[in-house]
């Protein structure tokens, strides 16, 4: 009787254990296709967390992030282009992608901080809110915490890169940051320059 037991105890665990280690291998395809994500040059699945260049407008008192492109960056900066613009265009925007420098995809239209920010990801526009604390005395007006349209993003200041100053006075800042973005149960972390002011 005992070693019935014992066979039955070792089968139910043999059915068990291969069931619970393949869901906990990245890409089984038990597995959910949004997996956390780190860095800006890491794959990702999908265009969801792909930085796009924000609509933008013409204040000189914007406040933004944008990203160094990578290779999935200017190819969807390609397609965007390419779908926007009229067929004699077309071929050009290759050639725009490539000599990206920067992508600004986070402004907050010359708002206030009450207003939402646009965050613009995949060709998909974003609006969020600040849903923490203000930012502290001397940090840039865009970090913190915000959320909206069922994305998260969380910005966090580092080093000063330069200072506009006038008479002075600081009228402009650029600053490194470091930007968490949450879509569902997908996460991306980029490195990216805040500016604002001239």
């Amino acid at each position: 009787m005992k070693h019935v037991a014992h066979i039955v105890v070792l089968t139910l665990l043999a059915v068990a254990v291969p069931c619970h280690a393949r869901e906990g291998r990245p890409g089984s395809p038990d597995r959910k296709a949004d997996t956390a994500v780190r860095g800006a040059s890491a794959p990702v699945d999908d265009d969801r967390l792909v930085p796009s260049e924000v609509s933008g407008d013409d204040c000189a008192a914007d406040a933004s992030i944008g990203v160094v492109p990578d290779q999935r960056m200017r190819l969807l900066h390609a397609r965007l282009c390419e779908a926007q613009v009229q067929p004699a265009y077309r071929a050009r925007c290759g050639g725009l992608a490539k000599d990206l420098r920067t992508i600004p995809f986070v402004t907050d239209h010359c708002a206030s901080l009450e207003e939402p920010l646009e965050v613009s990801l995949g060709g998909k526009s974003y609006r969020l809110r600040r849903v923490g604390t203000e930012p502290a005395e001397g940090a840039p007006l865009l970090a913190g915490t915000f959320a909206g349209d069922g994305l998260r993003m969380q910005v966090r200041p580092g080093r000063v890169i330069r200072e506009h100053l006038e008479e002075g006075e600081r009228i402009g800042i650029e600053q490194e940051v470091a930007v968490t973005l949450t879509l569902g149960s997908a996460t991306r972390t980029l490195s990216a320059v805040y500016s604002d002011g001239p």
